[in-house]
């Protein structure tokens, strides 16, 4: 019986966020862009978490049905190369935010 309380109040709450959210809301611009208010930080991990989720949830979990636990070494690999590409390769391309 707990657990249903539990996802009873997640969902409320999260009713309550998409509420008083959609009060901050100018138009479709701002539902899009998120008002142009994000940080780059933000951004940036919003696009490589959803880039990645597919991947990651099914792609990762199916490989390391079929070879076994050494599949994980993607996972290092993958942080190493966000890593490379976040800090080392991304600030040439960096583009200070003009309003």
């Amino acid at each position: 019986m707990s657990q249903y309380i539990v996802i009873v109040l997640y969902f409320l709450g999260l009713g309550l966020l998409g509420y008083l959210a959609s009060k901050r809301l100018q138009g479709l611009d701002d539902f899009f862009t998120g008002g142009k208010r994000l940080g780059y930080w933000v951004t940036a991990l919003s696009t490589q978490a959803t880039g990645e989720s597919a991947w990651l949830l099914l792609g990762l979990t199916g490989l390391a049905a079929m070879v076994g636990v050494s599949a994980f070494w993607v996972v290092l690999g993958e942080l190493a190369g966000v890593g490379v590409a976040w800090f080392l390769m991304a600030s040439p391309f960096h583009i200070p935010f003009i309003k």
